[in-house]
């Protein structure tokens, strides 16, 4: 521990996050605060003993896929046009930040609900917040927010926000939505 102690350096500026606060989480994410505030439901099920370590608690890297599996119907509700196929212009999907808070580890059998919405946006980017919670608890699993930007898969640059949609947007803004 301390050879890992000795080799920690303090990382330039420029690498740091954009967009994301690295705060400490302002509130406690709830299942009542969720239905309170209308989050979305992007997942629901149990937690499965192949996605745990040994000693039966989930793997970090699942709550990230539990909240990316549901995405796509979240940024659904997002667009009135629902994502048209668009053959001259392709459109793609990234999250070009990511941040995840732990408030404990879930374990093989816990049922667990995603529940997601959205924190803002501007001319091309969306802040998405998303509260991992235990289904039959209540209590906050963990919490993440996201920075996502829609792209076209040919010319690999950001696609604006359509005006419509901005519109569409305003309306599903949750003020004062965070970690």
């Amino acid at each position: 521990r301390a050879r890992i102690e000795a080799s920690l350096v303090e990382a330039p500026g420029h690498v740091g996050p954009r967009s994301l606060s690295l705060d400490p989480p302002a509130g406690t994410p709830s299942l009542a605060r969720a239905d309170a505030l209308g989050l979305a439901t992007l997942r629901l099920g149990s937690v499965h003993p192949s996605t745990c370590e040994l000693d039966g608690r989930l793997r970090a890297e699942y709550f990230i896929g539990a909240i990316s599996d549901g995405v796509p119907n979240l940024v659904r509700r997002f667009r009135p046009d629902a994502l048209p196929d668009r053959p001259d212009e392709p459109v793609g999907g990234a999250v070009v930040e990511f941040r995840v808070v732990v408030h404990r580890w879930p374990r093989a059998g816990d049922l667990i609900t995603v529940r997601s919405g959205l924190a803002g946006f501007t001319d091309k980017v969306f802040q998405l917040v998303h509260w991992v919670l235990d289904a039959e608890r209540g209590d906050a699993v963990a919490s993440a927010a996201g920075i996502a930007v829609s792209f076209n898969l040919k010319t690999r640059k950001l696609v604006p926000i359509a005006e419509e949609t901005r519109a569409h947007l305003q309306g599903m803004t949750i003020a004062g939505l965070a970690l």
